[in-house]
């Protein structure tokens, strides 16, 4: 994106420049929600218009671009999704494909779906894991926001959605005897693992954090409002503080953990048997 962004003009940009401006806006809205689209589209406009500004300021010439403007953000957004696919596609974990393949050969009947707060669609990802996963459901659609993880909302949306797929599929409609086991699996003990398991769901955290094998004094850091941020992060204070006091209540709420996405099969399988059904949903 920032390379589109040069080429079409905004000849000073950094990345840094960029992180500055999309907090500032996002700061500026004092706790008002806005999609990842429209802060990053925002951020892009505010970054042309800065730099319109400076290069008119200190060349003879006027660099004016204001009647393209719309069409410029757009293209410089798309080169941003496009690239942020192809980067997920590859910079996938190793063990990914492998591992929903297996579960697929597992349980061939089981509807697999991906919740997200960002802006990633694995139905976008045809190179890898499109064929995998019947539906998503992303914060940034109309029908969902401003809902995101942890709000119940979003996992309600899901499983109507699923709901809505079993209706109109006489072949795989559950019967009242064998409803299947909800799993849920994500990599945030707040957003994930406890927001789903209150919707009713078995959640799964997969940790990432390998420097420790005790799960709970990984979890104790995550909790750590006082750790450095990313600088490309645009949480608030009052966010960072709610998603600590999240991770503390769903550290109890986990029906198992996983340090990689190959234990994923053996985990379901055994909340399944704990459950005493053999059908995930």
């Amino acid at each position: 994106m920032i390379k589109t962004m040069i080429d079409r003009g905004c000849h000073d940009i950094t990345l840094d420049v960029f992180l500055e401006n999309t907090i500032s806006i996002r700061k500026a809205r004092n706790g008002r929600s806005i999609t990842y689209r429209d802060l990053r589209k925002s951020a892009i406009r505010q970054t042309f218009e800065i730099s319109m500004a400076f290069q008119n300021q200190n060349k003879h010439h006027q660099f004016d671009i204001s009647q393209h403007m719309d069409s410029i953000v757009e293209d410089c957004y798309t080169s941003w999704v496009r690239e942020r696919h192809i980067s997920a596609e590859r910079y996938l974990f190793p063990d990914a494909i492998d591992t929903l393949r297996t579960l697929k050969e597992m349980f061939p009947n089981t509807c697999f779906a991906a919740i997200t707060n960002g802006v990633g669609d694995p139905l976008e990802m045809t190179n890898t894991l499109a064929p995998y996963f019947d539906f998503r459901i992303i914060r940034e659609d109309e029908d969902i926001f401003p809902h995101r993880k942890p709000h119940p909302f979003i996992y309600q949306k899901a499983l109507k959605e699923h709901e809505l797929r079993l209706s109109s599929d006489d072949e795989n409609r559950l019967n009242e005897n064998n409803e299947g086991v909800w799993c849920h699996v994500g990599d945030c003990v707040a957003n994930d693992v406890g927001a789903s398991a209150d919707c009713g769901a078995k959640a799964i955290w997969m940790c990432l954090d390998e420097s420790d094998d005790d799960f709970t004094d990984v979890v104790s850091r995550l909790t750590d409002t006082n750790k450095n941020i990313p600088n490309w992060s645009t949480a608030t204070k009052d966010e960072i503080e709610k998603r600590a006091e999240l991770i503390q209540q769903g550290k109890s709420k986990m029906a198992a953990s996983i340090r990689s996405l190959s234990e994923l099969p053996d985990a379901i399988r055994n909340i399944l048997e704990s459950c005493d059904n053999s059908n995930p949903i």
